[in-house]
């Protein structure tokens, strides 16, 4: 059975807002490090999980 339009579309427009949300993530966090690097902070690193 072929995928309907509506969910074609509620797919794409999904998976579009995920990748924007990635994106802000990432920049999140990179200004974050950067912020950290400014006041003389240094990274803990992450326990792995």
């Amino acid at each position: 059975m072929a995928a309907q339009p509506e969910d074609t579309h509620s797919s794409l427009f999904k998976k579009k807002k995920e990748e924007r949300m990635s994106t802000r993530i990432d920049d999140l966090e990179k200004n974050i490090a950067d912020l950290m690097t400014q006041a003389g902070v240094e990274e803990t690193p992450q326990p792995s999980l």
